[in-house]
């Protein structure tokens, strides 16, 4: 029997880790890339009242680098709900040498605008980084997802993992999702194609991009 071998708490312990070990588990750059239903899970266990779940949304949904979601925030301007797109030009971009382009357009979901609309009558101040991915790391645990490779830095990764896995349904090529998130093809092709092959998974997907325009 296996608990004559492990005490009751290694036996708790091993249990947690068969339950995480069974769902498939993705890394790209040692960051982890969740499916929207693990989103959603992860979602429900973060603090409400903390932020937290608004710039998870506002990340998820428009590809943002953090430091640009902030630029963002401090030029309202820049963001157009009638058209669905936030107009971010070079002065709000990333400085990181790996960012691609200067001006670009990111188009939004309704689900992507209705984030952003919370995300400007909320306004949140905070801006620790690492205190967010401790955070994400907790809500993580909580949902059952474990926390490998969660990080703050997740959100720009698995959209773009979406947008190459529904190109073909939503019409769009690799260079109008360079376009959007501020990569280059070598990069998108090398990091993210191939991620999501499976039926459940381009369901959930296509839902959680319905009403993207490119």
């Amino acid at each position: 029997m296996l608990t004559n071998v492990l005490g009751f708490e290694e036996m708790l312990i091993w249990k947690k880790n068969v339950t995480i070990s069974m769902a498939r588990i993705i890394i790209r750059q040692k960051t982890r890339i969740l499916t929207p239903s693990e989103y959603y899970k992860l979602r429900e266990q973060l603090d409400p009242n903390v932020g937290y779940q608004v710039i998870s949304d506002v990340l998820i949904h428009t590809g943002l680098r953090i430091v640009e979601m902030w630029n963002l925030r401090d030029n309202p301007h820049w963001y157009h709900p009638s058209n669905r797109v936030i107009d971010l030009p070079a002065e709000g971009a990333s400085k990181k040498p790996e960012c691609k382009t200067s001006d670009r357009t990111i188009h939004l979901t309704e689900a992507g605008c209705k984030a952003m609309d919370t995300f400007f009558a909320v306004k949140p101040t905070f801006r620790d980084s690492d205190a967010m991915g401790r955070a994400l790391k907790r809500a993580a645990v909580k949902a059952g997802l474990g926390k490998t490779g969660i990080t703050s830095k997740m959100f720009r990764k698995m959209l773009a993992s979406y947008l190459v896995a529904a190109r073909k349904q939503l019409g769009i090529d690799t260079l109008e999702i360079c376009a959007n998130l501020g990569h280059d093809e070598k990069t998108l092709r090398t990091h993210y194609y191939g991620v999501f092959t499976g039926e459940q998974e381009q369901k959930e997907i296509l839902e959680f991009l319905k009403g993207w325009v490119g």
